[in-house]
């Protein structure tokens, strides 16, 4: 029985398991539930690559001979399609988004911003692109200034994310993350969106 492919599926079951059917009482099993799912709500696709990489990695290793091993092959191919949906149910959103920016900024935004932007709005994004983008959030002419104090308590800093060239009259955006004020960072939270807007 492969040990270590067997702990990475059954992880990845878990994660899944909590993402699409997530408990919802008591309130300490659905704090757990919603924990627990979210590396499968935010990355199914980074979830995907890791199970497809653990999956080659054990067939290269001769490990998936046995019986028991293809039981665990058989429940990878069930977290895959968990994180398929998964993922779909996040594409789903796109309407629901497309019709708040209509409501918000009038029925013919798409056509009122900038021409650049809007194209970036049109294109597919790449699978290198989707893959790495929860590790390289950076973007080149972005400069984060991190830690300012807005108070005298240790936890009150702030940070700006600003174009380098600095345009005048750019509109600022406030940006509160996740949490509910008892958990997450903002050196974790929203960094990629906050890049892209900045930019």
């Amino acid at each position: 029985m492969p040990t270590g492919y067997l702990m990475t599926v059954a992880l990845l079951a878990l994660y899944t398991l909590a993402a699409l059917a997530p408990p919802r009482r008591p309130r300490p099993l659905a704090m757990a539930g919603f924990l627990l799912g979210l590396l499968a709500n935010e990355l199914p696709f980074a979830a995907l690559a890791w199970l497809l990489a653990s999956t080659v990695l054990a067939y290269a290793q001769g490990d998936l001979s046995t019986p028991g091993a293809w039981a665990c092959l058989a429940l990878a191919a069930l977290v895959a399609a968990g994180l398929a949906e998964v993922a779909r149910r996040g594409l789903a959103a796109r309407p629901v988004l497309d019709a708040a920016l209509a409501a918000g900024l009038g029925a013919g935004w798409r056509s009122a911003v900038d021409p650049g932007l809007a194209a970036g709005l049109r294109r597919r994004t790449p699978w290198a692109r989707i893959l790495l983008r929860p590790v390289l959030v950076g973007r080149r002419g972005v400069e984060r200034v991190a830690d300012i104090a807005y108070g005298t308590h240790p936890r009150h800093r702030l940070d700006v994310y600003r174009h380098r060239s600095r345009p005048a009259g750019a509109p600022v955006l406030v940006y509160w993350h996740g949490g509910g004020y008892s958990m997450g960072d903002k050196n974790r939270e929203g960094r990629s969106l906050l890049y892209r807007l900045a930019s």
